[in-house]
């Protein structure tokens, strides 16, 4: 693959490794880890948390 797109596609991973990180930050804080583990493989609901505790993913 080309550099450049090789560059760009792992920053893209790292943005989604930082909000998925900062989700589970913020669902711990407010005792809800249960409902964090549950959307790591629930993508819907992964994405109703992230509008919930406004987490900007860039989409």
């Amino acid at each position: 693959m080309d550099a450049v797109l090789d560059r760009f596609i792992e920053e893209g991973k790292a943005e989604g490794v930082a909000c998925v990180n900062k989700l589970g930050a913020k669902m711990a804080e407010s005792g809800r880890t249960d409902e964090f583990i549950q959307s790591l493989t629930d993508v819907e609901l992964q994405r109703r948390l992230f509008i919930e505790f406004k987490i900007d993913t860039g989409k």
